[in-house]
């Protein structure tokens, strides 16, 4: 690179790069004086000529690795988000699948209703409950009267249909939230009736009968009137406080007193009261 003054000896103008005295780079601009031998020769430094772009380089630069920055900070961000996302959707799966195991577990495949294993469960903490409280609980056994025969003259398929029938009619006519019934096995049912005296349980259990045979279900193989009936034990207790009992004693009861009701000619409701938790006599109610 020639100096810049040397340049402009030669005649060449406009803005060039050359060097100064200090053998720096500098942009310079010459002119000639009008009407004189002189020269004007303007220079300034590259650093400085090209300070502001550089300037602006660098905020673009900077605005650059900063947008990457966020943008990659953004996208970790939705990556994680997403992540979590769905961390959440596969728990609430999994806890819908352990719910549905759990409620396939506690139900009755056939009938709907829940299974004994529910009955053991609801009965030890609606017991707790009447022990605490000083409340009656009740209970209903109904027994399908004759259900071996009608199983030998239409078959276990239709039987089964029969069931799943009885099962929707005590739903039916089972009404109150608190109350509940399952299905016990076989063709046995049982109604839990938290905070419910004697005649009330009674008169539930009448109503339960009634409806049963009102449904008209043919059954060729009983000689009561020709259709299913039930029999059904109805037990009632108010647990001392000290009941160290977890409330079978009160199944106890309903199921003496369903044997009464099967032993006095079934299709009727025999009842079993002990306020006690020591036991009672059954005695059946003729329909």
């Amino acid at each position: 690179q020639e100096m810049v003054e040397v340049q402009a000896v030669r005649g060449i103008r406009g803005v060039v790069y050359g060097l100064d005295y200090q053998r720096q780079m500098v942009l310079s601009a010459s002119s000639v004086v009008p009407d004189s031998p002189w020269l004007l020769v303007y220079k300034m430094e590259v650093d400085e000529a090209f300070a502001q772009d550089r300037r602006r380089e660098g905020l673009y630069f900077g605005l650059l690795i900063g947008g990457s920055f966020l943008s990659i900070l953004a996208f970790i961000i939705y990556w994680m988000w997403l992540t979590r996302r769905r961390e959440q959707a596969l728990k609430q799966e999994l806890e819908n699948y352990r719910h549905m195991l759990e409620q396939q577990v506690r139900n009755d495949s056939l009938t709907g209703l829940a299974n004994r294993r529910a009955l053991d469960e609801l009965l030890e903490r609606e017991w707790g409950r009447a022990v605490r409280d000083g409340l009656p609980i009740a209970a209903l056994i109904m027994d399908i009267d004759f259900f071996k025969g009608y199983n030998d003259c239409y078959g276990h398929l239709v039987g089964d249909g029969c069931l799943q029938r009885v099962a929707q009619v005590l739903q039916f006519n089972i009404q109150r939230s608190k109350d509940m019934v399952f299905r016990y096995g076989g063709e046995e049912f049982v109604a839990l009736l938290p905070n419910t005296r004697l005649p009330e349980a009674r008169q539930l259990a009448e109503k339960l009968c009634q409806a049963l045979q009102r449904e008209g279900i043919e059954n060729q193989a009983s000689p009561l009137g020709g259709v299913v009936t039930m029999s059904v034990g109805v037990a009632c207790m108010q647990p001392p406080h000290d009941s160290a009992d977890s409330g079978h004693r009160l199944l106890e009861n309903a199921d003496t007193a369903l044997y009464a009701a099967k032993h006095a000619g079934r299709n009727q409701v025999a009842v079993c009261a002990d306020a006690a938790g020591e036991g009672g006599r059954a005695s059946p109610t003729p329909r």
